[in-house]
Formats: structure tokens, C-alpha cells, sequence
């Protein structure tokens, strides 16, 4: 009799592209809440907002250009991550 909570499946890691669109949602909320925060003239949200783009703190061109940057990013660091933790996989116990 086979054990009911047996698991079969084949452990390939952690997808690379679903660490990279986790990057670059996360990336994405946190300059849409940085720059929200600009917009409110609260300090210290233009830091995040000036990695990504050089417009004007709380306009709506940097809101774009750099939305569209920190996608990137957040996409390439979450697909670094991926094939970083993969590469890793021999040190895994067992």
C-alpha cells in the first residue's frame, strides 16, 4: 500500500521566472509607494524614486520612467536570485 502523503515530484529549485516576477512586482509596489510618498512630500521617499530615474520627485514622468526601471531590476535581481539558490543546490542536506 502506497503512503497517502508520499511526495513523488522531482525537486528541479525555484523557478527563475517566478522569482522575476516576484522581483519585480515587489520592486514595482515599493516605487509606486515611494513615489506616492514624494507626491506627499514625505521625506526621504525621493531616495528610492532617484535609483531609477532623474524626473522631478512626485511627477508623473518619473512615476513612469521609473516604474518601468525598477520592473527591470526587481525582474533581474529575482532571476539572479534564482540561479544563485539553484547553483547552491549541493549544499542542500540529504
Amino acid at each position: 500500500m502506497a503512503a497517502i502523503n508520499r511526495d513523488d515530484s522531482i525537486n528541479t529549485g525555484v523557478g527563475v521566472f517566478r522569482s522575476a516576477a516576484t522581483g519585480a512586482t515587489v520592486a514595482g509596489l515599493v516605487f509606486i509607494l515611494c513615489w506616492l510618498g514624494a507626491a506627499l512630500s514625505v521625506n526621504g521617499a525621493h531616495t528610492y524614486i532617484g535609483l531609477f530615474t532623474t524626473a522631478s520627485d512626485g511627477s508623473f514622468t518619473a512615476l513612469w520612467t521609473g516604474l518601468g526601471a525598477s520592473l527591470l531590476v526587481g525582474a533581474l535581481i529575482g532571476a539572479l536570485t534564482a540561479i544563485a539558490y539553484n547553483a547552491f543546490s549541493f549544499l542542500a542536506p540529504g
